[in-house]
């Protein structure tokens, strides 16, 4: 963690300033108990959050070459920071931003049934297949929000189990 709180410039992680990539290092912030009110490191935590909020658009967490990796990990990213940012305003904007990175998510998702490929999410318009690694992401994301008490259809998250299964070849375990 200290190498990747030294690389962090402006709020970006290191040079390529992707969003998925500062989202992952909020993340990797929070899983080492970092929260964004911690003495020592609180500040980059924050700062983070806030320029990912800021290079962003409100409905769509788009970057240019991958711009649903930057939604599925900014949306996760917001959803574990609900409720630990130290003011009601802060947690108030990130509950409004992480509520529309999940419709945003739900209406990316391939809405296919029953066929062997269909229930993920694409890297990108122009894509024409799922990708497992954003499926998953996608996964923790509507997880996430369903911990927070958000309403996500059980349907969305069994095609997306149905799709990472079909895609390694393991059957369908959703239920």
């Amino acid at each position: 963690m200290q190498y990747l709180y030294s690389v962090q410039k402006e709020g970006a992680l290191g040079d390529s300033r992707k969003p998925w990539v500062t989202s992952l290092f909020v993340l990797a912030a929070l899983s080492s108990g970092t929260l964004p009110d911690d003495a020592a490191h609180g500040e980059s935590v924050q700062t983070a959050c806030n320029w990912v909020l800021d290079n962003s658009s409100p409905s769509f967490f788009g970057g240019q070459e991958e711009p649903n990796t930057d939604h599925a990990a900014a949306t996760l990213m917001l959803m574990e920071l609900i409720g630990v940012a130290p003011a009601a305003e802060q947690n108030s904007r990130l509950y409004q931003r992480a509520a529309l990175g999940l419709d945003s998510s739900l209406k990316m998702q391939d809405k296919g049934v029953g066929a062997e490929y269909a229930g993920g999410w694409r890297r990108n318009d122009q894509t024409r297949v799922n990708d497992r690694v954003l499926t998953a992401w996608s996964l923790h994301a509507l997880r996430s929000a369903e911990l927070r008490g958000f309403q996500v259809a059980s349907s969305s998250s069994r095609r997306a189990i149905e799709f990472v299964c079909a895609s390694q070849k393991m059957g369908s375990t959703a239920k």
